[in-house]
């Protein structure tokens, strides 16, 4: 390159990845296992059974310093031979076993059900689903069409599988069906030409009021301001069953259910989002209008529409009948 001669080497690093030329992640794999072996020391140091912290900060400590460097990268290492990615698995369960406080005798499935973490071939697994299901979302993603692609298996190398082939071999292992999934709709017109009027200051009003004087604040609060306003509650709900939202005024109440793969943060922002499309569809005459939400984080995203959070573009929830 420009008449540079650039020497052929066996192993490169990018972006904290050790790449070699065989593309079996061996030298990463013992990179990481030197560096998270190192860091297991600082666990030791808090986990003394006479004046040591807590199991709680130990856990969090571990998640910080050594689980996160074995997370980082797994999406794309996790093709490794197996054997080479067991080497990783004693950390792994040294470092959960200091945490809890746990005998050196104790099962390996006894402390890792104890701590609530899953063994590092579930965790490499349900962080690559993730991560191509949110790409899948996005058919505007340049890798989208390659993650779900069922190519013949010989054009794959057996210790080397892409994350397509793991995918489908997860999933025809536990027999798991592909999620329905919605696709991220941008909006048409460009941030800075929206009018929206968020208004936050309530949270800072409340901070010295007894809590059973914040509803009789509140209300004087929209009997002063928002007086000649049409006044619009939503709210969103998510449990281990259902996910739902609502809208409610003093005339009607709307309920609609939403996918249960969305987040809490997800279903508060769609019920935003419906109260404003009711009021174009059912209250064309009224002029002026206030949302209510008790989702402080769907209010800061609406304020910073510049944000790249895939997470606040539009997305329909599911509708149900409404309630009248």
């Amino acid at each position: 390159m420009n008449n540079i001669l650039i020497p052929p080497t066996n192993d490169l690093k990018m972006l904290g990845l050790n790449l070699n030329n065989q593309l079996n992640w061996s030298k990463h794999i013992k990179f990481l296992k030197t560096k998270t072996k190192s860091r297991l020391n600082v666990i030791r140091a808090i986990s003394n059974r006479t004046w040591g912290a807590n199991s709680i900060i130990i856990m969090r400590t571990y998640k910080s310093l050594v689980l996160s460097v074995i997370d980082y990268g797994s999406i794309i290492n996790g093709a490794a031979p197996e054997a080479i990615l067991k080497s990783l698995d004693p950390i792994h369960n040294q470092g959960i076993r200091l945490s809890i406080g746990a005998f050196k005798t104790s099962p390996i499935p006894s402390i890792l059900c104890e701590a609530n973490i899953p063994p590092l071939e579930i965790r490499r697994n349900m962080l690559t689903y993730k991560f191509a299901l949110k790409r899948l979302a996005d058919k505007n993603n340049a890798i989208s069409p390659y993650l779900f692609n069922t190519s013949p298996p010989s054009l794959h190398l057996k210790k080397n599988q892409p994350i397509s082939t793991r995918i489908k071999i997860h999933n025809d292992t536990t027999n798991t069906p592909l999620p329905k999934l919605l696709s991220p709709t941008p909006y048409i017109f460009p941030p800075w030409k929206m009018n929206l009027n968020t208004n936050t200051s309530m949270i800072q009003e409340i901070q010295n009021i007894e809590p059973s004087e914040i509803p009789k604040h509140f209300n004087d609060i929209i009997l002063k301001n928002f007086c000649n306003h049409k006044i619009i509650y939503t709210d969103g709900s998510k449990s281990n069953v259902k996910t739902g939202l609502a809208i409610i005024t003093d005339e009607e109440t709307f309920k609609f259910s939403s996918l249960e793969i969305n987040s809490i943060f997800t279903i508060e922002a769609l019920a935003i989002l419906k109260a404003i499309e009711l009021t174009e569809q059912n209250w064309k005459n009224t002029k002026s209008f206030l949302i209510a939400s008790d989702s402080l984080s769907s209010i800061l995203a609406i304020q910073n529409q510049g944000t790249s959070n895939e997470k606040t573009y539009k997305k329909e929830p599911l509708p149900l009948p409404p309630v009248r």
